[in-house]
């Protein structure tokens, strides 16, 4: 067992984790200059793998995880459990940065600055900002075993097999996309908090042409 939730009187105890084919990095871009040389992106594609002729049947051995899980109710003991299987592909996430940096600025910085606000490193900064986050999947082949037991004892058992692998993922790719844009957010406000932060907090002054001021 390597993880558990409880969720009213029942306790989920997540186990036998398994995996497969899951050192499929296929594409690895880290700062790759995009638009202009103020904008770098990064990529990574995993798991890149076609379906046939658009059916469930896989091009390759896609990555796949596997794992049970025991409920456990805290006054009935055992209720059930949930075996889960996924096989997915053609994973992409990508996302930019703009970067201004003024290397005439760089002497101001100051050693006691940099060692006690880790944000006054970015004084010489005009630009810090995000962009394009994104990420998608192409194929998620799903598939679940139930077995429920209830209070006379008699187990019921129920089973469920994506039927197609490709609509599913395009619908986890709009929760995924969605996501990625509300990490975007999150990130590049946090990131115009702390150059803020370095404007009012940090000895060395700060570039006067910043975006962030």
């Amino acid at each position: 067992k390597f993880f558990n939730y409880t969720l009213g009187d029942i306790i989920f105890y997540f186990r036998d984790l398994t995996h497969e084919n899951l050192s499929q990095v296929s594409e690895l871009g880290l700062l790759k200059p995009d638009i202009d040389s103020f904008h770098v992106k990064n990529r990574l594609g995993y798991g890149m793998c076609y379906t046939h002729n658009d059916t469930s049947e896989f091009s390759c051995n896609a990555p796949s995880v596997s794992f049970s899980i025991d409920l456990e109710h805290s006054k009935r003991g055992h209720i059930g459990a949930i075996t889960v299987n996924l096989k997915n592909t053609n994973i992409q996430i990508e996302g930019g940065a703009e970067v201004q940096f003024d290397l005439h600025w760089l002497p101001f910085l100051t050693i006691s600055d940099m060692l006690a606000r880790p944000q006054c490193l970015s004084t010489p900064a005009t630009d810090l900002s995000l962009y394009g986050f994104n990420a998608s999947m192409g194929a998620l082949d799903l598939e679940l075993d139930v077995e429920l037991i209830s209070q006379g004892g008699t187990t019921k058992s129920y089973t469920y097999k994506t039927d197609d692998p490709l609509k599913l993922a395009s619908i986890i790719s709009i929760l995924l996309s969605e996501g990625a844009l509300l990490l975007q957010e999150k990130w590049d406000h946090y990131l115009s908090v702390r150059m803020d932060d370095a404007t009012h907090s940090c000895t060395t002054p700060v570039n006067p042409n910043r975006a962030h001021a």
